[in-house]
């Protein structure tokens, strides 16, 4: 089998067709007719055989394994056979039943992907099909609201007309230039169980989006990001995520959605910034340091019932030892009043009472008296009620409340993946970053989100992939050595181009070269043959190069000499106490802890010096430091130095 018809199977099952399904009736089948093309098509179409010894059940699904067999190779001589108007007639008759439907979309779907991979001219030529006046177009949507077979073939072969350009503008045209159909396409993305269906609809989407961008205006005006978004946050499954977050790619171009893709929330009191939150916890989880933090000091939060059983357990204790007390002091026996369930307040009268007052009125009670005795019985109530409430304020659990939205350990996403969660969909969520991350606001909210931690694990799993018999990395001879595939390409240069904008903040610069990703972006600069990969590489290497910090790293990494300044600068202590920005969607007092997992206290600093006629570095100069001047200036997290431009320009690039 050829690769073209390795290709149009893959996609087939992909789709959720079971080709071997066919294949079996066809052995089965001891008809005389069976490899009669054209006596097939007749008895799909007219639903009538010579003798009646073949129903219109049985032709199609004849028909169907002809068009399946050997990859699709068959489907230019079953398109001039008018076998396109055929399936188109049996969709239309009333008297169909449900199989001879589900097989008609099926054949239609078959030839339609055949077409993406072999240009057959299907796709085209469905568009222009009628079956009395009803066209195509018109009743595969109506197929998208029927069973679930005839739904996920139906939107796949929406998908493959979509992303063949000839069919696309049929089928535009077909539509009058708009979106008739853009709430039928949201539910599904948003509420559809079919998870086939719903992924060839964002992908069907994509593609028409991308072909005519005339249409995104009227798509975001009719509401299409939160449906988006609504269903990055919904579905659990890798596939439908990265199709849903290459969907809002397209949209993102458009700059009057960032508004609404970083500020989307579909529940209460999510915080400021919910979306941006949902896109980084897409990325992957937060570093370990920061979930043990979160989950020593906020576990009443992670865990609340596990948090209320405590709570009330100790609230008992406080207040079986209170009553203790209160009989102990009694001498004549009296009690205070019942204890109350967890977390129903007593009755304190509507003030507090303080402990002096208590013992002023208990020396006053010297008579004995029924007056002075129920008086002293409240007094003793009250402060019992005071100490209680005093004791829980003291307690562990006491912290004060955040929703789960706050947390790092907690994914926004609300997200129990059900497979495996590809680094394609993660770097794909990593280019709706990249072009957020062009706003300065935006770019600094990634950055207290933890985005350049998620970001270089990314880089790291794709340039160094488990050994798995095969190699993305092999090294043939050459001038370019690295080889990667097209995918891996793509979702390099979203990751390198969100980090590109990213390390414009120094911590971040420290963040990369910490966490390891210096010597395969270095590798991407010296070996990538894709231009924008290079460059956003370069870029880089030249923000990480002006930090003090990250020398050392630097000269593990083998950076060019080109990439040296000769005075980098040293995080500042406001950056490194965390204390520069305050976290608006996290816990703040977490910061300082955060910015530790990176940058501990008793930092060495390694500052390099370049040499004027571009010889090695001197790693005796660098480890005995040089002192900063005071040329380099920030402001709002940017970094504006004269040498670090003079050493882009050498390089020819600027950002």
């Amino acid at each position: 089998m050829s690769k073209s018809n390795r290709e149009v199977m893959a996609s087939l099952e992909a789709a959720g067709l079971r080709p071997h399904s066919a294949a079996v009736f066809y052995q089965q089948n001891t008809s005389d007719i069976k490899d009669d093309l054209p006596q097939l098509i007749n008895i799909m179409k007219n639903d009538s055989s010579p003798g009646g010894h073949m129903t219109r059940q049985e032709a199609s699904f004849l028909l169907w394994y002809h068009s399946l067999c050997d990859g699709g190779e068959r489907s230019a001589e079953l398109l001039s056979q008018g076998l396109v108007s055929a399936c188109l007639q049996v969709l239309v008759d009333s008297k169909a039943k449900t199989p001879d439907r589900t097989c008609a979309t099926g054949i239609l779907m078959t030839l339609c992907t055949t077409d993406k991979h072999s240009g057959t001219g299907a796709c085209d030529q469905v568009v222009r099909s009628k079956a009395g006046s009803s066209t195509a177009f018109m009743l595969l949507h109506d197929l998208l609201q029927s069973g679930d077979n005839m739904r996920s073939y139906a939107a796949h072969c929406l998908q493959c007309i979509a992303e063949e350009p000839q069919a696309r503008s049929s089928m535009i045209r077909a539509m009058d230039g708009k979106l008739h159909f853009l709430p039928l396409y949201m539910s599904m993305v948003t509420q559809s169980t079919n998870i086939l269906a719903a992924s060839s609809v964002a992908l069907f989407l994509a593609a028409l989006l991308r072909g005519q961008r005339t249409l995104v205006g009227e798509a975001l005006a009719n509401g299409i990001i939160e449906a988006v978004m609504h269903g990055l946050r919904r579905h659990k499954l890798d596939r439908l995520v990265r199709h849903c977050a290459d969907l809002l790619t397209i949209l993102l171009e458009n700059h009057q959605s960032w508004d609404r893709v970083v500020n989307y929330s579909d529940f209460p009191n999510a915080g400021p910034a919910s979306g941006l939150r949902l896109l980084v916890d897409l990325l992957g989880p937060p570093p370990e340091a920061i979930m043990r933090h979160e989950s020593l000091h906020y576990s009443h939060v992670l865990h609340p019932e596990k948090a209320e059983q405590e709570a009330r357990k100790k609230a008992e204790e406080v207040q079986a030892a209170l009553e203790e007390k209160a009989q102990n002091q009694n001498a004549e026996g009296q009690n205070i009043s019942p204890r109350v369930p967890f977390g129903q307040r007593k009755f304190t009268g509507g003030r507090a009472v303080s402990k002096a007052f208590t013992l002023k009125l208990d020396r006053q009670n010297t008579n004995g008296s029924e007056a002075a005795k129920e008086k002293a019985k409240v007094v003793q109530v009250m402060d019992a009620e005071n100490s209680y409430q005093e004791a829980r304020r003291d307690t562990p659990e006491a912290v004060p409340p955040r929703t789960l939205e706050q947390l790092f350990s907690h994914n926004s996403a609300a997200l129990q993946w059900k497979s495996i969660v590809s680094t394609q969909t993660r770097a794909t969520v990593a280019g709706c970053l990249y072009t957020l991350a062009q706003s300065t606001d935006h770019m600094h909210t990634m950055s207290a989100l933890l985005a350049t931690s998620r970001l270089v694990p990314l880089i790291n799993a794709i340039m160094s992939p488990p050994d798995e018999g095969k190699n993305k990395k092999s090294k043939p001879s050459g001038k370019n050595k690295l080889r990667l595939s097209v995918e891996d390409t793509n979702s390099l240069v979203n990751i390198t181009g969100a980090l590109k904008f990213l390390t414009l903040i120094p911590a971040n610069c420290y963040r990369v070269a910490r966490l390891g990703g210096l010597k395969h972006v270095v590798t991407l600069y010296k070996e990538s043959p894709h231009t924008l990969l290079r460059r956003n590489a370069q870029v880089i290497l030249a923000n990480v190069a002006t930090v003090a910090e990250c020398g050392q790293m630097l000269f593990d990494a083998k950076l060019p000499e080109t990439f040296l300044v000769a005075v980098p600068v040293r995080l500042t202590p406001v950056e490194v106490s965390g204390k520069k920005k305050k976290m608006h969607t996290g816990p703040a007092a977490c910061m300082k802890e955060r910015l530790s997992t990176f940058l501990p206290s008793n930092l060495p600093t390694y500052l390099a010096r370049a040499s004027p006629k571009g010889g090695q570095r001197n790693r005796g100069d660098a480890e005995s430091g040089c002192q900063i001047r005071a040329s380099t200036v920030f402001k709002e997290g940017w970094l504006h130095s004269p040498i670090h431009n003079r050493c882009l320009r050498k390089e020819g690039w600027f950002h």
